[in-house]
This record gives C-alpha cells, structure tokens and sequence, in this order.
C-alpha cells in the first residue's frame, strides 16, 4: 500500500477503480467457477475412491492410498508450478497480440513439466522403497505401497502435461474449455473407472482409475489445445508477415 500510494507507483490506486464493471465481474466468475466445480468433482471423486479401495482392499489398501497420495501430490507439484508461472506470461503475451511469445510459452512450460514427469515417474516406479519409508516402516504396508505405486504413476508424465495443458484456457480467458476440462477428469472418467474396474480385476481397478483417467483427461485437454495453437500459429503467422512489409517498406519518417 505505502509502494502504491506513495506516488512511485505507475499503476495508481483510485476509488473509481473499485466500482464493480459487470463485464469484468462475468468474466471473472466463469473463470472462477470452474475451480469451483473441479474442487466439488474432485470431492465426489475422492470418496468414490476411498469406498472402493475400502471395499476391495481394506485398512491396508487405504494406508497405502494415503501414502500414495502423498507422493503423487509431491511429485506433480512441479508440474502445477510450471503451469502457475506460465499464466501470467501466458495472459499478457495473448492480451497483448503476441502470440509467438504466447505460443513458445505454452511449448516451454508442458516440455519441461513433461520431462520432469518422466523423471519422477521412473525414479518412483524403480526406487519405490526409499521414499515410502519415509511414511512408513511398516514392511507389509511399505510392499503394498510399493504395488499400488506402480500402477497409480503410470500416467504421471501425461499428467504433468496435462497439469500445465489445463492451465492454458484460463490463462487465455477461455471458460467453457475450462469447466469441461476440471469437471469431466474427475467426475466422469476417473470415478465410472474406479467404480467399475474392480468389479472385474479387483483393487488393482481402483489404482488403474488413475492412469486411465490422465490418458483420457490428457485426450481431452490436447482436441481443446489443437485449435487453439492453430489459431495462435496463424495470428503468429500474420505477426511474422506484418514485420517482413515493415522491414521492406519503411514508414517515411515524420509521418
């Protein structure tokens, strides 16, 4: 506040500001709502897969889905990050007109979280052990662990990329890509999966909910993307042709 209203500021604070613009309220609300609608998903979701891994596998099973859970939160943590840092750059760049910078935004971001993805999932599917100790000592649940890990990470570089993949839409103001993307993962691939599954194979139906629904919420994520990069590559394309005119035809100066 002392930075903004001391005068050194360029943005200045200004009760005029504050006065509700219903366009921006709108927008802002149907961004905000799909975050709303992914947390309650993301709910129903987490208690159908609690019943089911107490149903199949009980106190063991669900000891090693807490545990699993953890690691999966820390090891897509990175993912989530790159995908929060990219918004920002992401959003000036597109409001701006700049949709080369906006593009090679958008490629930096899922490559690396991508990479980083591969790389968490090989070092928890080979090295399990050493970090499920350090929720556990216990040998049988640290076995068990280690089993529910392997088939729970098999998505995980798809859902790195789809962490940041995600990310795009609101960052570009797109809502209703947005809302389906946050909704239908949880809701609609991840839970039938975890109900139905183990119906046939059993616990392992329930681990296997996970991948299953990374490949098919990435499916999703990538049929929003594709137009969306084509129309950034063709505004790209024009940006490109506008400098190459300017740089052959000059403007006389003082005009």
């Amino acid at each position: 506040l002392y930075f903004y209203l001391g005068g050194d500021s360029y943005l200045k604070l200004r009760w005029r500001n504050f006065t509700p613009d219903l366009t921006i309220v709108k927008g802002i609300f149907a961004i905000g709502l799909s975050q709303l609608f992914m947390t309650i998903a993301n709910f129903i979701a987490g208690l159908a897969l609690v019943r089911m891994v107490n149903a199949y596998g009980g106190d063991i099973a669900l000891s090693a889905f807490g545990i699993a859970q953890r690691i999966i939160t820390f090891a897509s943590m990175p993912s989530i990050v790159l995908g929060q840092a990219m918004q920002p750059i992401l959003g000036f760049n597109y409001g701006a007109k700049r949709f080369r910078q906006a593009l090679k935004s958008i490629k930096l971001a899922s490559t690396v979280s991508t990479v980083i993805g591969v790389a968490a999932f090989l070092i928890l599917v080979i090295f399990p052990g050493p970090i499920i100790r350090i929720f556990t000592s216990d040998p049988e649940l640290i076995v068990v662990t280690a089993a529910t890990s392997r088939l729970m990470f098999l998505g995980l570089p798809l859902y790195s990329f789809f962490n940041v993949g995600q990310l795009v839409f609101p960052s570009v103001g797109k809502a209703m890509p947005t809302l389906i993307i946050s909704v239908v993962r949880p809701l609609l691939f991840m839970t039938p999966i975890a109900l139905i599954l183990p119906r046939f194979i059993g616990i392992n139906g329930v681990w296997l909910s996970f991948p299953g629904s990374d490949v098919l919420g990435t499916v999703l994520a990538v049929a929003f993307l594709i137009p969306l990069i084509l129309k950034f590559r063709k505004a790209a394309a024009g940006e490109t042709a506008v400098k190459i005119n300017l740089a052959e035809n000059p403007e006389p100066i003082g005009h």
